[in-house]
């Protein structure tokens, strides 16, 4: 489970926040 895509930089932020701080999240991109 690692692609990792250039999404834009307001859901980035919240995408890589969630992903370090270990908590499951919801796409809403796709």
């Amino acid at each position: 489970m690692t692609d990792y895509q250039p999404i834009d930089c307001g859901i980035h932020s919240e995408y890589e926040v969630a992903i370090l701080r270990g908590k499951p999240i919801r796409l809403r991109w796709r």
